[in-house]
């Protein structure tokens, strides 16, 4: 009887592991606890998926892997809620190699989505990368910047002293379409998604109706002014509530950088914004001013500090280059050399910066420091992103899991104590019954 039950327990036990890896190699079941889904779509790409006439096809460089299948089937899945015709493809790297080629797989894992001819390949599969993969094969509406002429700004992509054509020609390379115009011969297209406004000569745009009708109509703004001729506007004074400090902004700390010249400023002292609280270098401006504050900003705008100078720099107004004396006149740093102002437009937000440098985005400067960084943060937040280049994951609540320092302890004990605890009682329990059922057996 024994050795009956001896062997109908190993044949149980042989059929139970036989059974779970099956399910476990086959079976697509599987349990998520998440407070917040892995997906996530703004309302923009909701309505852009659904409107995807054409067949979307997922093509996965897996060999006979079943569990890595498995999981890319799983991620994949919650797209057929958006997408009419979509279709998700395993291919065997080893068996197609004439389709590695041509995709350019270079490593198990890949993905390729396509769109009737058009297609990319995806390196590390989640939900952001092919979410952002899909909608960058749909047609994208062109982003427009236009540069203010006709009132002494720095010139546009003509190769001359002061000219921004480094840095306008970096936007086209990312599809930007640029334009200049004056506005006082030509209207300033509706598409405009940026305008900028780099150091115009002084009492040039009091009026500005143009610039103002198109702030009116949720355009973004970059102005820029420099130490030749430190000017703001007076319409622009008074919806940012700044004004320009005489002088320009000078550095005692200069020299610990290895600077001679104290009105270049080593910018470490950044506002919290994530336009610029994620830079790695400091950016590094070559003689700027900088901005008081006269009042709070109108028309619902609010105002923060993109920039400071360091708390030895002072607005120097004397002429003499070799002062190096704070004055009763001056004020003291941290001064504020970069502002922005944001208020939210229908669904996103509008943008104004103002910065007291215009030469950081010539050639000769924009590849110093923290420059390129500054600019390429600056530009991306400007600009409105496309529907390939928004944010396709929210903070996530439940990406950490954060306990008090009572159920850390509760939690401890479980572990180092009461399990082994459970195990050796059943061990002890389970000797003295086996030990009573021989001793009455005898």
């Amino acid at each position: 009887m024994r050795a009956i039950i001896r062997i109908s327990l190993w044949g149980f036990m042989v059929i139970s592991m036989l059974a779970g890896a099956w399910l476990a190699l086959s079976d697509n079941t599987y349990w998520q606890l998440r407070d917040q889904p892995r997906w996530h779509f703004s309302p923009t790409q909701q309505q852009a998926l659904k409107l995807i006439e054409s067949p979307v096809v997922i093509e996965a460089y897996i060999s006979n892997q079943p569990p890595l299948r498995r999981s890319i089937k799983n991620l994949v899945s919650p797209l057929d809620q958006h997408i009419d015709d979509l279709s998700l493809k395993f291919i065997n790297p080893q068996t197609h190699p004439v389709d590695v080629q041509k995709r350019n797989i270079t490593r198990e894992g890949q993905l390729y989505i396509s769109i009737n001819e058009r297609g990319t390949r995806v390196d590390i599969p989640s939900p952001s990368t092919i979410l952002e993969a899909i909608i960058g094969l749909l047609p994208q509406v062109s982003q427009q910047a236009i540069h203010l002429q006709g009132h002494g700004e720095r010139a546009f992509l003509t190769d001359v002293a002061g000219s921004w054509q480094a840095s306008y020609q970096q936007l086209q390379a990312r599809g930007v379409v640029l334009a200049a115009i004056d506005p006082n011969k030509h209207d300033i297209p509706v598409n405009t998604d940026l305008l900028v406004i780099a150091d115009p000569d002084a009492a040039s745009l009091d009026a500005a109706d143009e610039v103002q009708s198109y702030l009116q109509q949720g355009g973004n703004l970059l102005y820029t002014t420099d130490q030749q001729q430190a000017y703001l506007p007076t319409w622009l004074e008074t919806l940012s509530g700044l004004s320009v400090l005489p002088g320009i902004v000078v550095d005692a700390n200069a020299k610990q950088y290895g600077l001679e010249d104290p009105s270049w400023l080593v910018i470490e002292l950044l506002g919290d914004h994530p336009m610029v609280n994620r830079l790695e270098q400091a950016p590094l401006l070559p003689q700027s001013v900088a901005f008081s504050v006269n009042h709070e900003a109108t028309n619902g705008w609010q105002r923060s500090v993109l920039l400071y100078s360091s708390e030895n720099s002072w607005n120097e107004t004397t002429l003499e280059t070799n002062s190096s004396r704070l004055d009763d006149d001056e004020q003291r740093g941290p001064l504020a050399v970069g502002w922005l102002l944001e208020r939210p437009y229908e669904e996103r937000t509008q943008y104004i910066v103002i910065l007291g440098d215009s030469d950081s985005f010539q050639a000769q400067y924009r590849g110093l420091a923290g420059n390129r960084a500054f600019h390429e943060q600056l530009f991306s937040a400007l600009l409105p992103k496309t529907l390939a280049q928004q944010s396709t994951l929210p903070p996530l609540s439940d990406q950490f899991i954060t306990l008090s320092q009572r159920y850390l302890y509760i939690i401890a004990g479980l572990l180092l104590f009461a399990l082994p605890a459970i195990g050796t009682i059943a061990y002890v329990f389970y000797r003295r019954r086996m030990r009573c059922r021989y001793h009455h057996a005898g």
